[in-house]
């Protein structure tokens, strides 16, 4: 009896010592993660002229980072290298084709480390453009400037459409960078406006698109009127946001163009031939889920043997003035 009580205090005893002694764990614990984090360094948008060229885009990254296109609708002509690197100073060189499209094309880079990423924009002129300015121009809401730089010392002159659009300064005819100011838009409406520049050489339209003051989509017509035997259109999306395009269902009539020189901010579509008696429409939509926003362009194709009027009312002023009739028919006027 006596041994028995003897192991039995020895066993108390040995428990008490191993509940009071705290043994170390051996999982070390997690070290908290560095915030992923990439910073552009150099301008943030770049200009090339038709003919190509190349640029270089520098930044910092707190990791592996990662640089692609937006999408692939410019990798026809858009080359990046490298397309990956580690932490630290990095640079990126992006090499544009030579262009024979009568229209200007453009494209946006991201580098991506982690969860985090930073945009970079290249536009690429025209064929025989007058200007080495991007003919469109986005700003947020809070306004700021931008410069028209003409190629050549030639003779020109600005044409504003917008008041809230402000040339700088006034210049001598042979300068060939002017500045322009955009107002602040304090209003929830997104606004369009442009300036065009007028020489012996014919003119070229830079239009400046200015968000709300919340994130938005904005295209460059909402509604568009095709003939009943089918023809093509673009829209023009310029967004702080990406979207995805789609096109309502049974209007399987419309379809995207897809040809080597697109444009991560251009669609082009066609229409095909309306073979029946009925007017019909159909709707091409963007949108940007994260933020809950889109914008739809409604397309209007009229049936055989139809005549559309863009406007029925005209206003003129007091003073007189002329008024441009727009009109799609399949008939003789």
């Amino acid at each position: 009896m006596k041994y028995r009580n003897l192991i039995l205090i020895a066993a108390i005893l040995a428990l008490a010592a191993c509940t009071g002694k705290e043994e170390p764990d051996p999982t070390p614990a997690p070290t908290p993660s560095a915030k992923d984090e990439v910073k552009i360094t150099s301008a943030s948008s770049f200009t090339v002229p038709a003919d190509g060229g190349t640029v270089t885009v520098q930044f910092t990254s707190s990791g592996n980072w990662t640089a692609a296109l937006s999408n692939d609708r410019a990798a026809s002509w858009l080359t990046i290298s490298p397309s990956s690197g580690s932490k630290g100073n990095g640079s990126i060189t992006l090499t544009a084709a030579k262009s024979e499209d009568t229209d200007e094309r453009s494209a946006t880079v991201r580098i991506t480390c982690g969860s985090t990423s930073a945009s970079v924009t290249l536009t690429q002129k025209q064929k025989d453009a007058l200007t080495q300015t991007p003919s469109k121009t986005q700003f947020e809401a809070g306004g700021g400037s931008f410069t028209i730089e003409v190629k050549a010392n030639i003779e020109y002159s600005f044409d504003i459409d917008s008041d809230w659009i402000h040339q700088v300064s006034t210049k001598a005819l042979t300068t060939r960078t002017t500045t322009f100011n955009v107002d602040r838009n304090d209003d929830t409406r997104k606004r369009e406006g442009s300036v065009t520049v007028k020489s012996s050489l014919g003119n070229e339209k830079i239009t400046i698109y200015q968000d709300a003051a919340a994130p938005s989509i904005i295209l460059s017509s909402e509604r568009v009127s095709v003939p009943s035997g089918g023809g093509g259109f673009t829209v023009d999306v310029n967004t702080n946001v990406d979207v995805t395009m789609t096109v309502t269902a049974g209007a399987e009539w419309l379809s995207e163009v897809t040809t080597k020189a697109m444009s991560t901010h251009s669609y082009t579509f066609q229409a095909a031939a309306n073979e029946s008696d009925s007017e019909r429409e159909g709707r091409i939509t963007f949108q940007n889920k994260v933020n809950g926003i889109e914008a739809s362009v409604t397309v209007t194709q009229m049936q055989k043997d139809a005549l559309v009027i863009s406007q029925s009312v005209y206003e003129i002023g007091a003073a007189g003035g002329a008024v441009r009739i727009e009109a799609s028919t399949n008939v003789d006027l």
